[in-house]
């Protein structure tokens, strides 16, 4: 009993002590995040910012833009940075998306890094030229069951310079939280007073929702032009388009650019959906092939069983590639779909003799 009574007040004290010892931290915390830190970017550039924020989020405010496909969800691994001083921990998202030796090197996902500190950043050069465009919607038209192809028309700036493959931001400010998700360009570069995209509508999708809302004359803001681009080699003799779903938005405007400069170049286009109702653009893909000898078009569904007369195939496209693509001649490809067709592939690319460009690109020389 003695014994008992004596425990019992230390542990109350013990346990007071440790809640004001976290309260303490948490308090800490919080006047951290209402401090101001010195943001250096590439050695020249020094703001004062607000601290709590990401990086990624205080850029934006300060009318610095990244390539974020995802929105700053740490999935897409688009915002890269070098963070040489002051970077908070690595995220569990940046342990998945980058590569060890770039860890080592400084390198980060923007929409990881919290300021808590002093910052000093580098970033590429390029992402400089990002900008904010005010425009309005021009034309909507589905081009299948869920997905609608909508033109911007361009106001604030007038025009947008921008390559084959790269893609646009647009931003929707939903209750307060500005929302950001990257969309592939899918009109060719000479029409840079419109921009074309495909939205593919996703259930309970904030940005999906709200792009196929749109009517003709309202307004939207988006940032661009964003990511790796493609520029067709013309000492290279065979092309290769991979498309998954949604990804097949940029094909129809790179194989135009490619026929107007190389007609006579091999172009093969493995295209895959699920099922038929997921398709689009295929009527423009099957004229080519009906009509040019050279143009090599393997569309293929993943669920749905095409019937023995049909021109598809069945099974993943990854599978399909390997199967048909037999040349050992240089070539370049283009790879634009979802993160597990993508990652299917790398495999198959390397025994091919391919090497990765960029995110998109992989070339390969004579073997």
């Amino acid at each position: 009993m003695e014994l008992s009574g004596f425990l019992v007040p230390l542990v109350i004290m013990n346990l007071v002590v440790l809640f004001f010892s976290v309260l303490i931290l948490i308090f800490k915390e919080l006047l951290r995040e209402k401090r101001q830190f010195k943001l250096q970017l590439n050695t020249e550039k020094k703001l004062m910012v607000q601290g709590g924020g990401s990086l990624l989020s205080t850029l934006f405010e300060n009318h610095y833009f990244l390539p974020s496909g995802c929105g700053g969800k740490g999935k897409c691994g688009y915002c890269k940075v070098k963070v040489p001083k002051g970077g908070s921990s690595i995220s569990a998202a940046e342990g998945i998306l980058l590569e060890r030796k770039q860890i080592k090197s400084n390198v980060r996902l923007a929409c990881q890094v919290r300021l808590k500190n002093d910052l000093v950043v580098e970033i590429p050069e390029e992402y400089f030229k990002i900008q904010e465009f005010e425009a309005c919607i021009h034309e909507t038209s589905y081009v299948n069951e869920l997905t609608k192809e909508i033109t911007f028309q361009l106001k604030s700036p007038s025009n947008i310079v921008f390559k084959l493959g790269q893609y646009i931001q647009v931003l929707y400010d939903f209750h307060g939280e500005m929302i950001q998700r990257g969309y592939v360009i899918a009109s060719l570069p000479s029409q840079s007073e419109m921009i074309k995209i495909n939205v593919q509508l996703i259930e309970g999708g904030i940005m999906s929702t709200y792009l196929h809302s749109l009517r003709e004359g309202d307004k939207v803001r988006f940032l661009g032009p964003c990511g790796d681009s493609f520029s067709p080699d013309s000492e290279c003799g065979i092309f290769v388009g991979i498309a998954g779903g949604v990804g097949i938005s940029p094909f129809k405007s790179i194989i135009q650019n490619i026929l107007e400069v190389q007609p006579t170049k091999q172009i093969y286009l493995f295209y895959g959906v699920k099922d038929f109702s997921k398709l689009f653009d295929h009527d423009f893909f099957s004229s080519l092939f009906r009509t040019l000898p050279n143009f090599h078009y393997f569309p293929a569904f993943s669920e749905e069983i095409p019937g023995p007369d049909s021109c598809f195939l069945k099974g993943i496209i990854s599978k399909i590639f390997q199967e048909n693509f037999l040349e050992n001649e240089a070539a370049e490809a283009v790879i634009c779909g979802p993160t597990q067709m993508i990652d299917s592939l790398i495999p198959l690319f390397r025994k091919k003799d391919f090497v990765r460009i960029n995110q998109k690109v992989w070339a390969r020389k004579n073997v």
